[in-house]
This record gives structure tokens, sequence and C-alpha cells, in this order.
């Protein structure tokens, strides 16, 4: 039988079999080329046959109980021509059918409807398969009877192969997993979905004619897809792995994949409580690749890692591997800060060119950790060839003002030092030290660096104080270095401690210029010294030091002084010193109390000095010196002048008495010359082994005795000084009292400890003074000032500690004018100012 329906003529065959004996009816239609959409009109039962917009073939077959009516079974086998199914569910309305068969069947005795297969070709290979089950239709809500349950249960399955991703819009119902869905389509683009596999649980309401999913389990395999995991991160390229559905959790789980030239070596991307208000997004993925595509990737905004831990990626080399988290709401105005990420990465054969001071790191070793409060770094690796430990943080959040932490260890031997440019004491530093270094970055420009340094297996050496510390004894140093705009501003805190040395200092520099302002001196104990001051810079140029402690020993400094040729050393800034100290040593058993100083040098010549310090017997000295025209004046004044040769190293043999020197410093012939008069008065000489040669004539033994005693007092010493290149030289140099009375000319070599005198000896001068009274005849007989009527001629040369006496005898029994004819070397004036060489 063919019937019109709409503009076709489907052909209807119906074929039966009737048992009476049990009142059975069993019948079999079949049709060709329906439209299903023609029929809805006929009925409002099937007013949903409307969506299916394409033709239909196929059979349906039953059996009848005719007794009550019922039906003991029903199976469809339809086959779908070309056409679409419509479908508000779908994002574009309908779905392009190529073709599709649909087998289901009812079975009365277990009240179960079994949609056995329902399959349809979407074109270019995709295939939608659909399979299920309803449970609890009885035959009594078949035929209406009893309206049944309110909620059966039912399941779904659903296939879905060989789709084109991109076809993803047009397939996944918006209703389910609204944002999720809005998710994978703007993120999942590209590659073929080879299957998807849906497995759902439904609560069916037979009244109602509707379904409400109550849970949902799937499963998907798909290939070369890219995935855009991050908004304007690079993609996921060539995605290829598996994923799965269950409940309210799609897990999607990629096996192969890259990310620039990272490859993608799994993890996982999970959208979860689908068909919530709000669906979350979490990412995971496991890369390795070269280090510096990585940094490129989390270089870019919003993320901007990289630029915020100051590292430029074209300048990094390297491997690593990284696993990348984010945690997100589904959200239309998402904002960054609603975004939970990490990255925890290692990082091996790291380099990063020009890291820092022009120099290279390599060789890296490296554990990376992101989050967002910061970022955190640790490792080891080599600062231009240097072995290195580094620990770094990075604080995207700072609860202070803090922005970045960077502590570095190495340890470093002379060759390195040099090579880095740290080698800032080479004499005074020998040996390997060991560098711990603290870096905060500050707000603004501003920055902090604390450095603690390990000296106890290098040896140091202070030859000024006269101390040194052998390697293998404990020492250490540390300080905080300020700096803006990276230019240092201060160093603070230094401190310095070893057996023998503690010191405590601070340095300001200007801010723009990093130019040195001051030096604080908290402390500074080492060896015999014990100080605190502060140098700073003179606003008309130079430095003032002004230094005050309880002690000072400058014996060693002395014996490292070398004024020989300080003519020709560059001119230096002027200097003011301001000096205090409780005690000043310059030498063993020398030393002076109370000492202050006002010092003022321009260039390499002192201005003016102002001495003031007392020896331990309570004694006073003191020096004025100020600057005139073509000159230096002058002058020293001791209340003990045994005390003041002893301090100088000059001589112990004077005992008491009162010195004042006054002379000038001046210049001849490139040289620096200090020349002067000295006058002494009351003083004893003592224990002289050399005068006691020289009194050894039979009419000196009385003076020589007094040597072993008290001494041989002095009242006056007056004469003539020139002191140039180590050597002072003597002239007219007149010492009496009333036992003896000492002429002496001649030139002392103090650094080589020689000399050359000569004069004349007169004992009991006293009286010989009285005789030189007498006029005319006293002067002829005496011979001039310091000459006596009995006196003797001497000349003292060779070393200072063993030197050749010689005395003339016959000159003690000549009047004055015949014993200067036997004096050594008559007629030879005096050398000053020329500088003799002593023999």
């Amino acid at each position: 039988m063919a019937l019109a329906i709409a503009e076709r003529r489907p052909e209807f065959h119906v074929e039966y079999h009737y048992s009476p004996t049990d009142r059975k009816l069993d019948l079999v239609g079949e049709m060709g080329a329906v439209e299903p959409a023609a029929l809805a009109s006929l009925a409002p039962e099937l007013a949903p046959l409307e969506l299916a917009q394409f033709p239909i073939s196929g059979a349906l077959a039953t059996r009848i109980d005719l007794a009550d009516g019922s039906s003991e079974g029903v199976r469809v086998d339809l086959h779908f021509g070309k056409g679409s199914l419509k479908s508000e569910l779908l994002p574009e309305g309908a779905l392009t059918l190529e073709q599709g068969s649909l087998h289901a069947v009812y079975a009365p005795e277990s009240s179960q409807l079994r949609l056995a297969k329902l399959e349809l070709d979407l074109g270019h290979g995709s295939l939608l398969t659909v399979k299920g089950s309803i449970d609890g239709i009885t035959p009594a809500m078949v035929t209406r009877r009893d309206p049944g349950s309110l909620s059966i249960p039912g399941r779904l399955g659903i296939t879905l192969a060989d789709v084109p991703v991109n076809k993803f819009e047009s397939l996944w119902p918006p209703a389910l997993s609204r944002n999720g869905r809005r998710w994978v389509v703007a993120n999942v683009h590209e590659g073929i979905l080879d299957e998807a596999a849906v497995q759902l649980d439904l609560a069916v309401d037979p009244v109602g004619r509707s379904a409400e999913i109550v849970s949902a389990h799937g499963s998907m395999r798909y290939h070369d897809a890219t995935i855009s995991y991050f908004h304007q991160l690079s993609p996921a390229r060539k995605v290829s792995g598996t994923a799965t559905l269950n409940d309210k959790r799609l897990v999607f789980t990629p096996t192969a994949g890259a990310v620039k030239s990272i490859q993608l070596t799994g993890g996982s991307l999970q959208i979860t409580d689908l068909g919530a208000p709000v669906e979350w997004l979490s990412v995971d993925l496991a890369l390795a690749g070269p280090v510096q595509d990585v940094l490129e990737v989390i270089d870019a905004k919003p993320l901007r890692y990289a630029h915020d831990i100051g590292i430029d990626p074209a300048k990094v080399g390297g491997r690593t591997e990284a696993h990348l988290h984010f945690k997100l709401p589904l959200l239309h105005d998402l904002r960054l800060a609603q975004v939970e990420y990490a990255v925890k990465a290692s990082l091996t054969s790291a380099a990063i060119t020009d890291v820092a001071m022009h120099r290279n790191l390599t060789d890296g070793t490296f554990a990376v950790e992101i989050g967002g409060s910061g970022a955190h770094l640790q490792g080891n690796s080599r600062f231009d060839g240097v072995p290195m430990h580094l620990d770094a943080n990075l604080f995207f959040k700072p609860k202070s003002e803090a922005r970045a932490r960077y502590r570095v260890n190495l340890a470093l031997s002379d060759e390195q030092r040099r090579r880095l440019e740290f080698d800032f004491f080479p004499d005074r530093l020998i040996g390997p030290i060991g560098v711990d270094a603290t870096y905060w970055a500050r707000d603004g420009m501003r920055a902090e660096a604390e450095l603690a340094i390990d000296l106890h297996a290098a040896s140091l050496s202070v030859a000024e104080a006269g101390w040194k510390k052998p390697a293998g004894d404990r020492a250490s140093a540390s300080l905080i270095v300020g700096l803006s705009n990276e230019q240092i501003t201060q160093v603070s805190d230094i401190e310095v401690k070893a057996a023998g040395l503690d010191g405590r200092f601070s340095i300001s520099l200007t801010p723009g210029t990093g130019q040195l302002e001051s030096v604080e001196i908290q402390r500074l104990a080492i060896g015999n010294d014990d100080l605190a001051g502060r140098v700073t810079r003179r606003r008309q140029g130079g430095w003032h030091i002004d230094v005050r402690g309880s002690a000072l020993d400058l014996s060693h400094w002395i014996k490292q002084l070398d004024v020989s040729d300080a003519r020709h050393r560059p001119a230096e800034p002027p200097l003011q010193i301001d000096a205090n100290f409780g005690r000043v040593t310059l030498g063993p058993r020398r030393e002076v109390h109370d000492f202050k100083a006002q010092l003022l040098r321009d260039g390499t010549d002192w201005q003016a000095a102002q001495i003031d310090a007392r020896f331990p017997n309570g004694h006073q000295l003191s020096l004025r010196s100020g600057k005139e025209p073509g000159k230096t004046g002058l002058t020293f004044r001791s209340d003990d002048f045994g005390s003041t040769l002893r301090l100088f190293d000059l001589s112990d043999n004077i005992v008491g008495g009162r010195v004042t020197i006054a002379g000038q410093v001046s210049e001849m012939d490139g040289k620096r010359i200090l020349s002067g008069h000295i006058d002494g008065e009351s003083y004893n000489l003592v224990r002289a082994p050399v005068f006691a040669r020289i009194l050894a004539l039979p009419s000196l033994t009385g003076a020589a005795s007094m040597l072993a005693g008290s001494g041989i007092p002095f009242s006056t010493l007056r004469g003539e000084f020139a002191f140039i290149d180590d050597h002072l030289m003597l002239e007219n140099l007149l010492a009496y009292g009333e036992a003896i009375g000492v002429t002496a000319n001649g030139v002392l070599d103090l650094q080589r400890d020689r000399l050359d005198l000569q004069g004349t000896i007169v004992p009991a001068y006293a009286l010989n003074s009285i005789l030189g009274n007498v006029p005319v005849i006293g002067s002829l007989l005496l011979g001039g000032e310091g000459q006596g009527l009995f006196a003797a001629n001497y000349r003292v040369t060779g070393s200072a500690g063993d030197p050749q006496i010689s005395v003339n005898p016959l000159s003690a029994l000549a009047p004055g004018f015949l014993r200067r004819l036997l004096q050594p070397n008559f007629g030879v004036h005096p050398p000053i100012p020329q500088s003799p060489g002593v023999q």
C-alpha cells in the first residue's frame, strides 16, 4: 500500500498472524522513505517527529494479547536517509545527517525499553552512536491504564568518533556544562577527536516525558589538538591524549604535544563542578625543553615572571623540566587575582650572559618554584668560572618593602679574586676566603646587600700595627651595602673579627655619584691599638681625620715609613688630622700619655702642627709648626731631655733636663732640610761607653768615674744642627757643666747607624772658664768658647755601637791656639747644609 504523505508516496507493508487458541496477534509492519516531520501534524502525540528532517525506512514487529489488549514486546529497526535532526539542545539548532540507523526493543516481561543502537553518520567519517535503556516501563504504562512511577531509571551511552575538534561547537549542547563548553570551544582548536564516549544515568519522568541527568561518566581520545591553557601564553600544539568524564569532572590527559619547542610530557586539564553556577578549570602540564623558551612563555603578559625576576630570556641557555599549574573559575570577567598559578622546574646546563658585573653564569643546575606569592630558585652554578651556590626569592606581593632576595655562597682564591676584581688587599690578605652574600631588592630603586666573609683559611697581616693571622685561625668579616639606582650609597655595619683584631666601621657615599663622603670608625682594636674616629670630606677639599682612643702603637708604622722619596710622590689631597690618645707608643718603653695633635697637610707639605703630650713621669713635651713663605718653622719643647731622646730612640744615656729646639724646614736642590738651634739645661750623662773611652786620659779620669754613678751633670747645651736624608749634622755643639765641657761637630748617619764626630773635651770646665775671662790672654790660652786651658781634642768614627775613638794627648798640654793646629781636619768647615757621606 502506498500513501501520499507530504511530497512523497512511501509504501507500507503489513504482515500479521493471528492465533485463535491464545488470542494473540503477531504484526510486522514495513515502511519505506517516510518523512517523520510530515506525520507530526496528524496527532499531538506525533509532534516531536517534526524534529526528524530525514526519510525513514524500516520495520516494526510486535505481538499483542487480544485478551487484555497488552503488548508482549516490540522491536523497531529503522534506517535513516540524508537530512538533519533538529533540537533546541544543539548550538546551531540542527545536526546534519548523512545516514543512520536505529534498533530498539521493548520487553514487557522486564519492563525495559532498550535502545540497542542509534548510529548517525555525520559526514566526513564522523559517527555518533547512542545506546541505552529505560527500566520500569510496565505494559499498563504503555496502554496508559497506569501512569506508573513519577521517576524511573534510565541509562544512555553516547559515542562520538572521528570528529574534527573544530566541530565541537556544533555538537556540544550549551546546556551540558555551559562554562566548560565555553572554555573548550574557546581554547581547544584543530586536531581530531578519535573517540568520545559518555555514559549518562537518567531519572525519567514518564508522565512529563522528560529526563534529568543524574550522573555522567565518559572518556575521550584525541590527537593533534591545539590547546590554549592560559590567556596570552603560547598554546600547546600537536597535543594528543585522553580525557575522562566522571560526574561533574572532565579531565584531559595529554600524552604528547609541544609549547614552542618545549615538549609536553604529561599533565592534565580538569574542568570541575560541571553544571554548577561556577565551573573551575585546573591546568597541570609537564614540559621539557630549552630554558629560554620556558622563560619566554612565563614572561608573556600578564605574568611577566622573567621580567620581574630581572632576567632577559634572550640571554639564557640550558634545558629544563617544568610543571605548570593554573586553577581558575570559568568566568567571562576573569581577573588575574582570581587565578591560582604555580611553576615548578628543574634547570640543567643553565647559562645567563652578562648576569652581573659584565660576567656570565654557566653550568647551572637549579630548582625553581613560582607561585602567586613569589618565585624561589635554588641550585649551583659557576660565576665567571667560580663555583657558586644561589638561593633566590622574588616576592610578587611583598608584605614588607623587600621585592626580592638573592643569597650567594662561593669560595674565592687569590687568583679568582683578582679575576673578579675583588682583590682589594692583595698584600694583606692571602689565601682562600668564603663569601656569603645576601642581596635585597627593595621598593623603587633601593637595594641592600649583606656580606659575611669567612677568613679562617686565609692569612692576614697589617704590618703597620704589627698584627698578623696565620691561615687556619678563626677570622670573619661582615658588612651591609646600601644601593640606590644600582649605585653604592652607603657601606654600614662593617665588622672584622679575629684574635687581636676587632673592627667596626661604616662608609657613606654621595647619592648619584658614589663619591666617598665619610668613614666612621666605631672601634678599631688591632695589636696594641684601640681607637675610634671619623674621616670626612672637607668642603674646601681633602679630608679631615678625627681619631681618638686609649692607645696607639706607632712602632711598627715607623719601621714601614719611607720618607726618602716623599718629594717625588704624587701630590696628595689636603689632610687635616685631630688626634687624642691616652697612650702613644713609639717602641719598647718609648711612650707618651695624654697625646693631643692637630696637623694640616697640603699636598706633600705639612702646613701646621700642634702636638702636646706627657711622659709617664708627668713631664711635658710639645711641638708647634707653621708655614711661612719658602719655609716651615717649628718649635719643640720638652721638660725631660733624657725621656725625649729615649722616646725617639736617639740615646738612653741622658737623664732629666730640659730642651728646646727651634728650626725650620726648607728645600735645597730638591731635597728637604730641617735645620735649627738646640738649647738644653740641667741634665746628666750616664752609662755612656763611647764617652767613657774619650775620658780615658789620666787628666779626665775624675769625670769618667762619674759616669758609673749618678752621671756627669751638664748645666747647658746649645748648638746648631741640620737633618737631611737620614743624616743629622752638628755644628758648634757645646755642652758643659762644672765637671766637664764638650764641643762637637760632625755627622750621624741614622739609617746606617754610623757617625763621624770631632771636638774638644775640657775637664774642670768651671775653672777653665774663669781663666777664659782674663782679657786677651784668656782667649789666646783657651782657643775660644768651649775650650779650656786643660783640654783634649777627640774624634769618633765608624759604627755607633763600636766606633773608633782617637784623642790627641799632646793637645791636652798645648794652649788653645796651638791645640787648634793639632785638631783633626783643622781648617775644614762643618758640613752644614751639604749632605756628607759617612764612611
